[in-house]
C-alpha cells in the first residue's frame, strides 16, 4: 500500500545516479535526476537560471527582456440597449416578486441599513448603468525587464482588467488590419512620431489608448503578443480527464520550447566561436534537449518541480472537477500556473496565483518566479490578495489600484512611506499589503488608518476632507517623487535589445502547423479513449437500434408492393439511427468549450485544428456504429445479399453519423450552450426528417417548403439508400420497364437513376465538410457566452457617499447576528473569555443579567491574551480586549457539538495500488473553540474536513467518529452542520439575497427564525460579509458573469453561517479574498464561535490578525499524518514553543508570522534535509500525549455503559462534558458534572430532558409541503430567467408549429379518402412526437447543471429527494401549459381541424400530457444516468423504440406477438390514440372507399387501428400513470444514486 506522501521527486537524493547521457524521449525519473544534479537537491530554480545567466554571460550574451509601456490606457464597458431581454427580465422580476410572497407574514418594511446619497437609488435596488462604465483608468506607466512587480487594489479596482489588457487578453490581437508602414509608423522611439490616441473594440468592451512591448505596439500588427506575454487567469478551466503531466505537456508542446530552443542554438555557436566549454555537464544536457523532441518534457518537468507538483502520484491523477474526483484545489491552482508557464514567456501577468496555496508553498513559487525575473530578465506582474510579508519582500515593485485609478506604483520600499506623507499609517503588525488594500476601500476603512500630524509637520491629506478618495490620492502620487520617478520613465526612449526579436516573434503559433494538428488531435484520440461511458453509450444505441430494426422488420420479401413499404420503412429508421448521434457528444463538446477559448486566445491551436481534430475522432465511434447497425440488420431484414450494395449502404450510413455530428458540433459552436443546441438540433432533424421524402411523399410537399427537401442532406442521404436496396434484381420487374421497389419509389416522388446514389453520398459528404469548416471560423471568431457587467465602483466624487458598507454598519449587523445566534437556553456555552479563560456552564451569566449587545466586532474573541490596549489601538482586529464579553438572550437555539474522532484512515484506488489519504488521524473539536486544520498542499485537509462531514462518496473509511458521545449519524449531523466547500456551488439564477433567505428558510425551523425575522436576519448577514450592493446580482456561474469570485466565496460562507449550525466546517474560507475581506469573514466565523458553536477551518496563508483568531491547530503533513495537534496558546506560544524544542529546527522571531514559520520548519523539504519525521516525533512527544488523552477521554466516556431506560422507555442521551479551563492554554476543561448546585453535580433529569427537546428532532427543518413551495418558487424564478432555456424552448415551439402547420396547411379538413385519413394522422404523430423529444432533450442539459447544488444541498439537509423531484416537475408544468396553448393554437389552426371548442380542447389536453410526459422522462433519465450522454443514449434508444412500436409507423396488427408489449406501454400511442379518437373516431357523416368498400371515417378508424371513441377518457388516465410512473423513476434515482465522486 502506497502513502501519499511518499513518492514521487521528493524521494530522489543526489546520491542517485546521474545519467551521463539522456535517451531521445527521457523518462521523468531521468529528468528529475539531472535537475536534482544542477540545483544540487534543491527545489528552488535559482542554481538552474543563474547557472544559465553565468554560462550566457560567459559567450558574451544576455537575456532579451521586454519592456511593457502603456499610454493613457483606458477601458470602458458599454452597455447596449437591449429591448426583448430587458422586457423579459422586467416580467421576470415582476413574477418573481410576487412569487416572494410566499407567507402571510412577510417581514415588514425596514429601515435601509445605507442611506443612499440624494438622487441615487439605495444600494441593492435594481437601477439602469450608464451607455459606458469606466472599468480602468490606468494612465501610463512602464514595467521594466527584470522586475516582478505586485498589484493590489480592493476588489473591484480592475486589477484583472489591467492584466488582461497588458497581456493583450481583453481586446483579441488585429489579424492583418494594421499595415506594415502604419506598424512602423506606431513603433514609439524608432525614429517615427506616436501615433495619435488608438481606440479598439471587442464587442462591449472599448479601450483606448497604447500598449507598447519594447516601444512596439502590442495589438498583433508588429509581432504576435500572445507569443510574447501569458495571462494566468483566476479561473481553473481544465480538461478533467486528462492527468496533470497531460495537461502540462500538451500545453508545452503547443506553445513550442519559444526562446530556449534559439538561444541554445545562439549560446553553442558563440561558445564555439570563442573556444569555451560548457561548465555545468549536467545543464548542457539538459539545454540540449531543448532542440529535440524531449524538450516539452523537460521544461515540465523543471516547471513541475518549481510548482512542487512534480510528485508522481500527483503528475499521474486526473484534474478533476466538482463531479470527478481529482488532484486538491491547491495543486489545480499550480496547474493553471504551469500550462501557462511552461510556455516560457517574457511577459507573465498573473492573476492571483497563490489562491489555495499554503504560505510556505507561496512564497516558494514566488521566490522561484523572482528568481526567473531576475536571472532570465523576464517583465512578470501577478496580483496577490493576503500575501505575507515574506512574499511582498520577494517583489521588486508595487502597483496599487483603487476604483479602476492607480495610485501608486514604486519600489515596494516606497510604499509606506507615500501612504505617511497622506497622514496615513498602518496599524500595528499589520502587514504592509492588507494595510494598502484596506485604505483605499472605504472612507471609513481608511478613518482607522489616520495619523494626527506632529507640531510643525506637514497637514495631512486627509484633513477638511471625508477621505482620501482614490481621484485626489491619484494627484498626490503624481506630485510625489515616486510619481515623478515614473513619469521619468514614461518619457525616456523604450527599452531594447539585440536579441529581442526572439522573443517578440510573428509567428502566430509557437509549433510548425502539423505538429500542432498532431498534437490537438493526440490529446483528442486521449479523450475518446477516456470517454468509455460515452463510447459505450454509443455503441449501445447503435446495437439497440439495430435490434429493433432487425425484429420488427425480419425477413422481408421482395415480391409485393406491401414488402416495398416495408423496406422503406426499414431503411427509413436505420438511417434515423445514426443521423441522431449528434445529440450525444453535444454536452461533451460545450462543456469542453471554455478551455477552448482560454487556449485559443493564448493561440495553443488554430480553431480549425480543433474543429478537424473533433470530427476526425468522431469517425470511430461512426464506423464502429454503422458496422453494428450493418452486421444486425442486413441479413435479418433480408436485404440483397450483394458485397456493393452492402458496403454503399454502409457508407450511407457513415455520411449520416458524419453529418449528425458536424451539425450538432456547429451548433454548439454558435449557440456555446447544451440546452439551446439540444432544442435547435431537435428542430433541425425534425424538419430534416419530414422533408426527407418519407413522412410526407416528396411530390406532396408544399412549394414552400420543397427547396428545403432538396437542400437537406437527409432527403439526399436517405434517397440513395433506398435506390442502392430497390434498384436490385431481386424485386420483380413491373410493367413499365422498373422494378417493383423502383416503382413504390417513383411513387413517393424518389428519384430512381442509380447516379443518385454516389451523388447522395458525395452531398452528404460534401455538406458536413462545409459544416466543419463553418464551424472553425464560428470557434475563430465567437467567445464564450458572458453576461459581465463590469465592477461596480463606489463612488469616487470626495462630496458624495460611498457605496460600500463600513465597518460600523458591520459591527452593528454583527450585533443583529448575534442576537439571532445566541441559545437562550443555559446549556449553550457562550464562549467569551475573561482574561483569556473561558467560562464553565456554572460561570456563564443568567439569562436575567444578560447584558445589552457587543459593541463592537473587535472584542468577541477567544483566548487572545492581548492587551486592552492593543485591542483599542486596533479596533477593527480580530484580537479580544481582555475584558468580558457577555453575550445577549437571543431567539435560536442550538444543541452544542462536540466532535472527537481516533485513528481516522482513508484510502482510495486511484489505479491497481491502493493509496493512503488520511493515516491515523484523531483528534476533537469542542464548541466555542476555533480549530485551525492546516499543513502543506496535499497534506490531506479537505479530505479529512470531507471525511468527518461525511461528503465523501468512495474510497475506504476506518477510525472512530463521535459527536457527543454517540456514533455519528448523518441524517441528524446534516441538521447540525454547516459546510463551506472549497468549490462555490451555487444555483446560478437566483439573486444574493434569495440564495441566503432560500438557505436559511431551509435549514432554520419556523420557531427559531420566524417569517417576519427571516429577511431582517439575511440583510444582516449581507452586511457582515459585504454583500449587501449586490443583494439583487444574479450568482451567475463562474467564468460566465455574475459575481465575482471573491464574492461568490462570501456567498458560500454566508449560506451556511446562516443556516444556524451547531458545527461549521469552513474549506478555505479567505481563499480567493483579499485581507480586508478576509478580516471581514473571520470576524463573522469569530462571532459564530462566541456563541458557543464549533468551527473549524482549514486555512492557507492566514496573516498574523487572522492567525490570532484560532485557538487550536491540528497540523497535518502530506500523506495525512498528524504533526501537531493541541492549543496554540497566546499568540500561538504553545505552538511556536513545541516546534522549537525540535532539533535542528530554525529559530522563531518575534517578528515572524508563527503561521508561515510552521509551514517553513514543517514542510517536507525541511523534514528531508533534517532526516527526520515530525509524525514520528508528535507522537513521542509529551505534548502529543497530551493532545492524544483528550481524545481518549472522549472515547471513554462515550463508551461508558449507557443508563438504563426509565420507566417510560426514554433513553438518555450521550452527555457532552462542559468546558471549565481555557484550551486556549492548554489546560483541559474539567468535567462539570452538573448545573444545577455547581461543579460535581449531576444534571438533573428535567435539563436533559430539555437539552434533548432543543436538539435535532427531525432530520429537516421543514415539513414537506414547506420544502415543496419554496424548491418549486426557485424553480419557477429559476425558469424564468435562464434565458437559455425558457425562451429558447417557447421560440423552438412557436417555430415548430409553423413548421407543421405550413407543411400540412389545411389538411385536417381532407378527410374524404384513406390518404387524407393518414395525412391527418401523420400530423399528429409527427407534432406528439417530435415536440415531446425536444422537451425531454432540452430538460436535461438543465438538470445535469443543476446536479452539483442538488447534492451540495442534499448533503446540507436542506429537503427530502423525493420533495425536490417532485418539484422538478411542479416548476416545468406551467411553463409546459403556456407552451402546449400556443402550439395548439398554431397547429390547430393551421392544419383546419374542425372548430369546435370540445374537441380543441381534447386536442390540447393531450399535447399538454404528451409534453408534460417527455419532460418528466427526460428527468427520470438525467436523475438516473451518471453523466449527460449516457442519458441521452438511453433515452434516444426508447424514443425511437416508441416511435416505431406506436401503431402509426407499423400497424397494430403488423406488430409481432413479441413486441406488443411495447404498444401498450407506449405514451406515444396512447396520445396518438386519444388525438385520433377525439378529432375523428365520432365522425360518422363522412366516407371514405377503402378497396371495394365504402365506410365511415369512424368506422375505418376503428376497424384499421382498433381505436374506439368510448377509451378516449381512459387513454387520459393512462398518460396520467405515464406521467407518474417517470416521476416515481426520478424519486428513486434521487433517493438512491449518488454519481459525485469524491
Amino acid at each position: 500500500m502506497a502513502n501519499a506522501g511518499d513518492s514521487g521527486a521528493d524521494s530522489l537524493s543526489l546520491e542517485s545516479p546521474v545519467p551521463s547521457t539522456l535517451p531521445r524521449i527521457p523518462t521523468r525519473g531521468d529528468l528529475n535526476k539531472v535537475i536534482a544534479a544542477i540545483t544540487d537537491g534543491e527545489r528552488d530554480n535559482f542554481k538552474i537560471v543563474s547557472k544559465l545567466n553565468d554560462r550566457m554571460q560567459r559567450a558574451g550574451l544576455t537575456m532579451p527582456g521586454v519592456e511593457v509601456r502603456w499610454t493613457d490606457l483606458h477601458v470602458e464597458l458599454t452597455d447596449p440597449p437591449r429591448p426583448v431581454p430587458q422586457a423579459l427580465r422586467r416580467a421576470g422580476s415582476a413574477i418573481s416578486a410576487c412569487l416572494r410572497r410566499d407567507s402571510a407574514k412577510e417581514a415588514p418594511p425596514t429601515v435601509p441599513l445605507i442611506t443612499p446619497p440624494a438622487g441615487k437609488a439605495p444600494a441593492g435596488t435594481p437601477s439602469r448603468p450608464p451607455p459606458n462604465r469606466v472599468i480602468l483608468d490606468a494612465g501610463s506607466g512602464v514595467l521594466r525587464p527584470g522586475r516582478m512587480t505586485l498589484l493590489l487594489g480592493p476588489p473591484g479596482s480592475g486589477r484583472s482588467t489591467l492584466l488582461k489588457a497588458l497581456a493583450g487578453q481583453l481586446v483579441p490581437p488585429t489579424e492583418g488590419a494594421a499595415s506594415a508602414a502604419l506598424a512602423a509608423a506606431r513603433c514609439v522611439g524608432r525614429g517615427a512620431d506616436p501615433a495619435a490616441t488608438v481606440v479598439r473594440r471587442h464587442g462591449r468592451i472599448k479601450v483606448q489608448g497604447s500598449v507598447l512591448y519594447n516601444g512596439k505596439p502590442a495589438d498583433g500588427s508588429a509581432f504576435e503578443i500572445t507569443r510574447a506575454a501569458t495571462y494566468v487567469g483566476q479561473t481553473e478551466n481544465h480538461l478533467p480527464e486528462l492527468t496533470v503531466a497531460e495537461t502540462l505537456n500538451f500545453a508545452a508542446e503547443c506553445q513550442g520550447p519559444g526562446i530556449a530552443k534559439w538561444l541554445h542554438r545562439l549560446l553553442v555557436q558563440k561558445e564555439a566561436e570563442a573556444g569555451l566549454q560548457p561548465n555545468d555537464p549536467h545543464l548542457a544536457l539538459l539545454l540540449g534537449l531543448s532542440t529535440g523532441p524531449a524538450a516539452s518534457r523537460a521544461v515540465v518537468q523543471a516547471m513541475a518541480r518549481m510548482l512542487a507538483i512534480d510528485n508522481e502520484h500527483v503528475m499521474d491523477t486526473v484534474v478533476g472537477n466538482d463531479m470527478l474526483k481529482g488532484i486538491s484545489g491547491g495543486q489545480k491552482r499550480r496547474v493553471t500556473v504551469g500550462e501557462m508557464a511552461v510556455g516560457l514567456s517574457n511577459v507573465m501577468m498573473m492573476d492571483e496565483i497563490t489562491n489555495g496555496l499554503d504560505a510556505q508553498s507561496a512564497l516558494a513559487i514566488t521566490r522561484s518566479l523572482r528568481n526567473m525575473c531576475e536571472q532570465s530578465n523576464v517583465t512578470i506582474m501577478t496580483s496577490l490578495l493576503q500575501p505575507s510579508p515574506e512574499v511582498v519582500s520577494c517583489f521588486h515593485d508595487v502597483l496599487l489600484l483603487s476604483a479602476g485609478r492607480i495610485v501608486f506604483h514604486g519600489p515596494v520600499e516606497a510604499l509606506q512611506g507615500f501612504f505617511g506623507g497622506l497622514g496615513l499609517a498602518p496599524l500595528p503588525q499589520q502587514t504592509l499589503a492588507d494595510f494598502a488594500q484596506e485604505v483605499v476601500a472605504t472612507p471609513e476603512d481608511q478613518a482607522r488608518f489616520r495619523v494626527q500630524a506632529l507640531p510643525g509637520a506637514p497637514v495631512p491629506a486627509w484633513t477638511g476632507h471625508k477621505w482620501v478618495s482614490p481621484r485626489r490620492m491619484r494627484r498626490r502620487f503624481e506630485e510625489s517623487e515616486e510619481g515623478r520617478a515614473q513619469a521619468a520613465l514614461v518619457a525616456q526612449p523604450p527599452y531594447t535589445h539585440e536579441l529581442e526579436e526572439l522573443v517578440l516573434r510573428k509567428s502566430k503559433y509557437g509549433t510548425s502547423t502539423w505538429r500542432m494538428w498532431a498534437t490537438v488531435l493526440a490529446r483528442e484520440a486521449l479523450l475518446w479513449k477516456r470517454g468509455k461511458a460515452y463510447l459505450a453509450g454509443q455503441l449501445f444505441s447503435a446495437l439497440f437500434n439495430a435490434f429493433l430494426v432487425a425484429t420488427a422488420f425480419a425477413n422481408l420479401s421482395h415480391d409485393t408492393a406491401e414488402d416495398a413499404n416495408l423496406y422503406i420503412s426499414a431503411l427509413f429508421f436505420t438511417y434515423m439511427a445514426l443521423y441522431a448521434s449528434g445529440f450525444n457528444f453535444t454536452p461533451i463538446y460545450c462543456s469542453r468549450l471554455p478551455v477552448f477559448y482560454k487556449q485559443r486566445d493564448h493561440r495553443f491551436y488554430s480553431a480549425a485544428s480543433y474543429a478537424v481534430a473533433n470530427m476526425v475522432m468522431r469517425l470511430p465511434e461512426i464506423l464502429l456504429s454503422a458496422a453494428f447497425i450493418m452486421l444486425v440488420i442486413y441479413w435479418s431484414v433480408d436485404f440483397v445479399n450483394e458485397a456493393g450494395r452492402f458496403f454503399i449502404m454502409f457508407l450511407d450510413l457513415v455520411c449520416a453519423g458524419v453529418y449528425s455530428q458536424s451539425t450538432f458540433q456547429l451548433l454548439s459552436a454558435l449557440l456555446r450552450n447544451e440546452s439551446m443546441t439540444q432544442g435547435l438540433g431537435a428542430v433541425i432533424m425534425v424538419c430534416s426528417l419530414l422533408v426527407s421524402g418519407f413522412p410526407i411523399a416528396s411530390s406532396n410537399i408544399p412549394g414552400w417548403w420543397i427547396w428545403v427537401h432538396w437542400l437537406t442532406p437527409m432527403s439526399w442521404g436517405y434517397r440513395s439508400m433506398l435506390i442502392t436496396e430497390m434498384s436490385s434484381s431481386n424485386w420483380p420487374m413491373g410493367p413499365n420497364g422498373l422494378t417493383v421497389g423502383q416503382e413504390q419509389l417513383a411513387f413517393r416522388g424518389f428519384k430512381t437513376d442509380w447516379s443518385w446514389v454516389w451523388g447522395g453520398v458525395g452531398y452528404v459528404l460534401g455538406f458536413s465538410l462545409l459544416q466543419v469548416a463553418l464551424q472553425a471560423v464560428a470557434l475563430a471568431q465567437l467567445g464564450p457566452l458572458r453576461s459581465w457587467r463590469g465592477p461596480e465602483y463606489e463612488n469616487d466624487d470626495e462630496g458624495e457617499e460611498p457605496r460600500r458598507i463600513s465597518l460600523q454598519l458591520v459591527r452593528s449587523s454583527l450585533q443583529h447576528i448575534i442576537h439571532h445566534l445566541t441559545p437562550h437556553h443555559p446549556h449553550a456555552p457562550a464562549h467569551a473569555e475573561a482574561g483569556g479563560h473561558s467560562p464553565s456552564r456554572a460561570q456563564l451569566p443568567s439569562a436575567a443579567a444578560a447584558p445589552s449587545p457587543v459593541e463592537s466586532a473587535a472584542i468577541i474573541t477567544v483566548g487572545k491574551g492581548s492587551s486592552a490596549t492593543a485591542a483599542a489601538t486596533h479596533a477593527n482586529g480580530l484580537g479580544g480586549s481582555g475584558q468580558v464579553t457577555e453575550q445577549p438572550r437571543g431567539s435560536m437555539s442550538f444543541r452544542p457539538v462536540v466532535m472527537a474522532f481516533k485513528e481516522v484512515c482513508y484510502f482510495v484506488t486511484p489505479a491497481k495500488e491502493e493509496l493512503q489519504l488520511l493515516d491515523r488521524v484523531s483528534g476533537v473539536f469542542e464548541p466555542g473553540v476555533l480549530t485551525s486544520l492546516m499543513g502543506a498542499s496535499g497534506a490531506g485537509k479537505t479530505t479529512l474536513m470531507d471525511v468527518l462531514a461525511g461528503r465523501k462518496t468512495g474510497g475506504r473509511m476506518s477510525g472512530l467518529q463521535l459527536v457527543n458521545g454517540a456514533p455519528k449519524r448523518m441524517s441528524k449531523f446534516a441538521r447540525q452542520m454547516g459546510y463551506v466547500e472549497q468549490v462555490d456551488v451555487h444555483n446560478p439564477f437566483t439573486t444574493v439575497e434569495e440564495a441566503l433567505i432560500f438557505s436559511a428558510r431551509l435549514r432554520v425551523g419556523s420557531d427559531l427564525l420566524p417569517d417576519d425575522k427571516l429577511r431582517e436576519f439575511v440583510r444582516d448577514m449581507m452586511e457582515v460579509v459585504e454583500l449587501t450592493p449586490l443583494a439583487d446580482r444574479l450568482v451567475g456561474a463562474p467564468g460566465t458573469g455574475g459575481l465575482s469570485t471573491e464574492a461568490r466565496k462570501r456567498l458560500t460562507i454566508a449560506v451556511e453561517l446562516v443556516a444556524n449550525p451547531s458545527i461549521v466546517f469552513m474549506d478555505e474560507p479567505t481563499s480567493g479574498l483579499d485581507g480586508r475581506a478576509a478580516g471581514m469573514v473571520m470576524r463573522a466565523v469569530r462571532n459564530t464561535v462566541a456563541t458557543g458553536r464549533t468551527v473549524v477551518c482549514t486555512i492557507h496563508q492566514p496573516n498574523r490578525e487572522i492567525m490570532d483568531a484560532f485557538d487550536q491547530l491540528l497540523l497535518l503533513k502530506p500523506g495525512g499524518r498528524t504533526i501537531y495537534f493541541g492549543p496554540l496558546g497566546p499568540q500561538q506560544a504553545l505552538l511556536v514553543a513545541y516546534l522549537s524544542s525540535l532539533p535542528g529546527v530554525g529559530g522563531y522571531e518575534p517578528h515572524m508570522n508563527p503561521a508561515n514559520w510552521m509551514l517553513e520548519v514543517t514542510s517536507p523539504e525541511a523534514e528531508a534535509n533534517l532526516g527526520t519525521d515530525f509524525a514520528v516525533i508528535w507522537q513521542q512527544s509529551e505534548a502529543g500525549r497530551r493532545g492524544l488523552e483528550r481524545v481518549e477521554r472522549y472515547v471513554q466516556e462515550a463508551q461508558l455503559p449507557a443508563a438504563k431506560d426509565d420507566a417510560k422507555g426514554r433513553k438518555h442521551l450521550p452527555k457532552s462534558p462542559s468546558y471549565g479551563g481555557d484550551v486556549e492554554l492548554g489546560t483541559h476543561p474539567a468535567v462539570a458534572a452538573g448545573a444545577g448546585g455547581g461543579a460535581g453535580e449531576a444534571e438533573p433529569e428535567a435539563e436533559a430532558e430539555a437539552e434533548e427537546a432543543g436538539s435535532i428532532a427531525t432530520r429537516y427543518a421543514q415539513p414537506a409541503h414547506r420544502q415543496l413551495w419554496l424548491l418549486v418558487k426557485r424553480g419557477l424564478i429559476t425558469n424564468l430567467r435562464n434565458t437559455t432555456y425558457t425562451p429558447v424552448k417557447f421560440a423552438i415551439t412557436l417555430l415548430f408549429a409553423w413548421i407543421v402547420g405550413s407543411l400540412y396547411w389545411e389538411r385536417g379538413e381532407m378527410r374524404d379518402s384513406v390518404v387524407g385519413v393518414l395525412d391527418i394522422m401523420g400530423v399528429m404523430y409527427t407534432a406528439s412526437t417530435f415536440i415531446a423529444m425536444t422537451n425531454m432533450m432540452m430538460i436535461m442539459p438543465v438538470l445535469c447543471a443543476e446536479r452539483a447544488v442538488f447534492y451540495r444541498e442534499k448533503a446540507s439537509g436542506m429537503y427530502r429527494p423525493s420533495v425536490f423531484a417532485a418539484a422538478q416537475a411542479l416548476a416545468e408544468y406551467p411553463f409546459t401549459f403556456l407552451q402546449s396553448v400556443l402550439f395548439v393554437i398554431i397547429v390547430y389552426t393551421t392544419v383546419h381541424f374542425e372548430f369546435t371548442s370540445a374537441k380543441a380542447l381534447w386536442f390540447w389536453l393531450f399535447f399538454w400530457l404528451i409534453m408534460n410526459v417527455f419532460t418528466c422522462v427526460g428527468m427520470a433519465a438525467m436523475n438516473s444516468a451518471p453523466e449527460l450522454p449516457a442519458a441521452i443514449a438511453m433515452v434516444m434508444s426508447v424514443v425511437l423504440l416508441w416511435m416505431l412500436f406506436c401503431g402509426f409507423m407499423i400497424y397494430k396488427s403488423d406488430i409481432g406477438a413479441y413486441y406488443i408489449w411495447v404498444y401498450y406501454s407506449n405514451p406515444f400511442m396512447w396520445t396518438i390514440y386519444g388525438l385520433v379518437t377525439t378529432q375523428m373516431g365520432d365522425v360518422t357523416n363522412e366516407f371514405i372507399t377503402v378497396g371495394n368498400n365504402t365506410m365511415s371515417v369512424a368506422s375505418y378508424i376503428n376497424e384499421t387501428f382498433g381505436y374506439e371513441y368510448d377509451f378516449r377518457g381512459w387513454a387520459v388516465l393512462i398518460l396520467f400513470g405515464f406521467l407518474v410512473l417517470f416521476r416515481l423513476i426520478s424519486y428513486a434515482s434521487l433517493n438512491a444514486l449518488n454519481f459525485q465522486r469524491r
